[in-house]
């Protein structure tokens, strides 16, 4: 909670050494929580990370002083290769409550791939995300059963009650 300016790179995250099979994390691969100004990945070859074969999500980025975060340039639900699929239990990323964040980029290398994971690609949830940017660049688009695109859910509003 609160880490400010972290560089997350050059990792495997929910990887066996070599990237091409699963050692899952029981939850989520990566998480961000009330941390402002972190970098995941980059647009540099050698700053990107497999986030892959976690159970929960991929990568996700909650609570209100998460702003600022910028994910770019990572495989997620991938192999190392960016070809097999090693999905995350749920969305690739997940983003609740934060403002200012930013998936993908319009740079060369910006671009996540993001693919096979149990639920979206990126997962938009119930609360204000006020700035947030998805740019779609180079996504893996989803097939039949493989857990990519962008997935959003509205907040749950009670039926009125009647008199």
């Amino acid at each position: 909670d609160g880490g400010r300016g972290n560089r997350i790179q050059g990792n495997l995250i929910g990887t066996d050494a070599s990237g091409g099979s699963a050692v899952p994390n029981v939850g989520q691969g990566l998480e961000i929580t009330g941390a402002p100004e972190n970098v995941v990945g980059g647009t540099d070859p050698g700053a990107r990370n497999v986030i892959s074969g976690n159970g929960g999500f991929g990568i996700w980025i909650s609570s209100s002083g998460s702003t600022g975060n910028l994910v770019q340039g990572n495989l997620i639900g991938t192999d190392v290769s960016g070809t097999a699929g090693l999905g995350n239990g749920g969305d690739g990323i997940r983003l609740l409550r934060g403002s200012n964040n930013t998936v993908g980029g319009m740079e060369s290398g910006a671009g996540n791939v993001i693919t096979r994971n149990g639920q979206g690609g990126v997962g938009l949830d119930d609360r204000p995300l006020a700035g947030f940017s998805v740019k779609l660049t180079r996504a893996a688009w989803p097939r039949p059963r493989c857990g990519g695109g962008l997935r959003a859910s509205a907040p749950r509003v009670p039926p009125a009650r009647r008199r």
